[in-house]
């Protein structure tokens, strides 16, 4: 088993330490490390990642490499997350929205109200990248009609419009 020298981007097997079951992952990156190598994988059928131990990978029979993933990578078209910054002025300090990349928490806990309170939701996927993450438009079905939560987040004030080509 030691011998096993996945490359970036393959799809390979991995025993999680967690629940001490094996599940199909993608390279993502090999980490030099002095105990070893460390190996940053995306669990395809589950949607998380994952740093294990190069000696917990394993080849995946091709039978199993072909299987589609269980889970797609999804971004929101159009729309990037919004944080508040403190920057200092001459009249003291002011508070602005600036892009960032990571959804804050507050824009999470609405998402998941948003959720919670729809009937249901469709997604409209708008583009899919070399990467194959699937860019979408996302609708909830409320009592009133379907609801564009890209442009919630952007009335809102969780998100800024991303011009994109």
């Amino acid at each position: 088993m030691g011998c096993y020298r996945p490359s970036v981007g393959e799809i390979c097997a991995a025993s999680s330490r967690e629940d001490g079951l094996w599940h199909r992952v993608r390279i993502d990156s090999i980490i030099p490390q002095s105990h070893g190598k460390q190996v940053c994988c995306y669990m395809i059928d589950k949607g998380i990642q994952l740093t294990v131990p190069l000696s917990r990978l394993v080849k995946l029979a091709r039978n199993f490499q072909e299987v589609p993933a269980q889970v797609y990578q999804c971004r929101l078209w159009g729309v990037q997350p919004l944080s508040l910054e403190i920057v200092p002025t001459d009249t003291g300090l002011q508070v602005v929205d600036r892009p960032c990349n990571r959804w804050n928490p507050s824009a999470v806990d609405y998402m998941q109200r948003m959720v919670e309170e729809s009937e249901g939701c469709q997604a409209e996927i708008v583009h899919r990248d070399p990467e194959n993450t699937h860019h979408l438009r996302l609708y909830f079905i409320t009592r009133k009609g379907s609801v564009c939560f890209n442009q919630v987040l952007i009335d809102e004030n969780y998100a800024t419009e991303m011009i994109v080509p």
